[in-house]
């Protein structure tokens, strides 16, 4: 009874117009990078994390009224729907069930609804857990007022600009591309710190006359000297501490070089296929173009006969000369 319900159910919606035409809708609206809808509820969005974050950070010395309560649920309460909307756009759930029952009669298996149910949960945790989802759950959390301690994830609600910045997906999408080179970096910087810190501790603790104090002092010395900052608050005394100064600001010069040298290859990698994203977009828009593959004899000769025809037209070749 209750699998041919769920089948029921899932078969319907896979056939419902209504339905199909709904998830689009917020699909355009939500997901989709070359709809405009996309586009403009992005500058919706970014305008509304930015005053929330504001209003937050107004009340926090100042008294508000009842105007700023008001917002703030309103805030909430999109934050709360464009949660659950990417949930739900994540996956479709019919379509999971359809699968697993066709694969079921087809292999002459028996539909266990448990296991549908795991493979339904499964496929949504991966969504819950999924950074940009918790990022977007915690952005809810400054907005319950009784606990003002939730107001320390206010700056999860920064965080959600990334999504609706098309620059800074690309630049997270380039520190993607070489994430087993930045994951050696930051061993590499981790190890060069612990050594560091150890050695500092030994030479420059107060028995010998230095300023450090406890290890957390000669960690914090260790981070601000390999990331060439050096604010001078602690300074070695001694020859050891000196030396060992010497070599980490060095060692964070050749950190700071690789890093730069990582970001510059993943650019120079990712800019042509940024720059065919962005043609292929650029193609997509014009739906009243007929485009001409090619300019050689034939292409050109296509080209003048649209020309004469005063018909718009768009022409890819891959020599610019022939353009």
């Amino acid at each position: 009874m209750h699998t041919r319900l769920i089948l029921f159910f899932a078969y319907s919606l896979k056939t419902s117009t209504r339905y199909q035409k709904t998830k689009t809708f917020f699909y355009n609206l939500l997901e989709n990078p070359q709809s405009r809808l996309k586009s403009w509820f992005d500058v919706f969005m970014i305008v509304l994390v930015i005053s929330s974050v504001f209003s937050l950070i107004y009340e926090v010395q100042n008294t508000a009224g009842e105007w700023a309560t008001i917002f703030e649920n309103f805030v909430v309460v999109v934050f709360i729907c464009e949660y659950l909307l990417r949930g739900w756009l994540y996956s479709d759930t019919h379509n999971l069930i359809i699968k697993y029952y066709e694969s079921s009669e087809y292999l002459g298996t028996p539909f266990r609804l448990h296991k549908i149910f795991i493979l339904i949960l499964r496929n949504k945790l991966s969504y819950i857990f999924s950074a940009s989802a918790i990022i977007d759950l915690l952005a809810i959390l400054p907005g319950y007022r009784p606990l003002r301690i939730l107001r320390v994830f206010l700056i999860f609600r920064l965080f959600k600009l990334m999504r609706y910045s098309q620059s800074t997906q690309m630049f997270l999408g380039v520190l993607s591309s070489k994430r087993f080179e930045l994951t050696t970096l930051v061993f590499l910087m981790s190890f060069l710190i612990f050594i560091a810190s150890t050695a500092i501790y030994m030479f420059e603790n107060q028995n010998v006359g230095g300023q450090i104090t406890d290890l957390y002092d000669a960690f914090y010395w260790a981070i601000v000297t390999i990331s060439t900052v050096g604010y001078g608050d602690i300074t070695p005394v001694t020859t050891g501490g000196r030396l060992i100064t010497s070599a980490l600001i060095i060692s964070g010069l050749g950190v700071l070089a690789f890093f730069t040298s990582i970001i510059v290859a993943a650019f120079n990698e990712k800019m042509c296929e940024f720059q065919d994203e962005r043609l292929k977009a650029s193609i997509e828009k014009c739906t009243d173009s007929t485009i001409v593959c090619g300019f050689g004899r034939v292409g050109q000769q296509v080209a003048r006969q649209l020309h004469a025809n005063k018909m718009n037209f768009v022409v890819i070749d891959q020599d610019e000369q022939h353009i």
